[in-house]
């Protein structure tokens, strides 16, 4: 609805370790497969302590119509938020100021 687009982009895993999260949680946005991890490479966060590849699987971005990123959030493991509260409340304010 809202003029948004959600994509999962799988880290060098490929389709037989996607499959069962698809299926679980009844996804019904595209996953891809970034089978040489070059187009997760391109946002991948600096996080210290973590090298890039480490980091890119535990992120979620927010890119506008332009590609740009506007925003990014490291998965937090220890307080782990599978509804992605933090992501959501972003969107809504994003999505506001876009319909303004």
């Amino acid at each position: 609805g809202r003029g948004l687009q959600v994509v999962c982009i799988d880290v060098k895993e490929g389709a037989h370790a996607m499959a069962p999260f698809v299926d679980r949680y009844a996804w019904t946005f595209p996953v891809l497969l970034d089978d040489a991890g070059g187009v997760s490479m391109r946002f991948a966060p600096i996080k210290e302590g973590l090298p890039p590849e480490v980091a890119i699987i535990n992120a979620h971005f927010v890119l506008d119509a332009d590609g740009v990123v506007v925003y990014r959030d490291f998965l937090n493991m220890e307080r782990f938020d599978a509804k992605a509260v933090h992501v959501r409340a972003f969107l809504d304010r994003f999505l506001e100021g876009a319909a303004a």
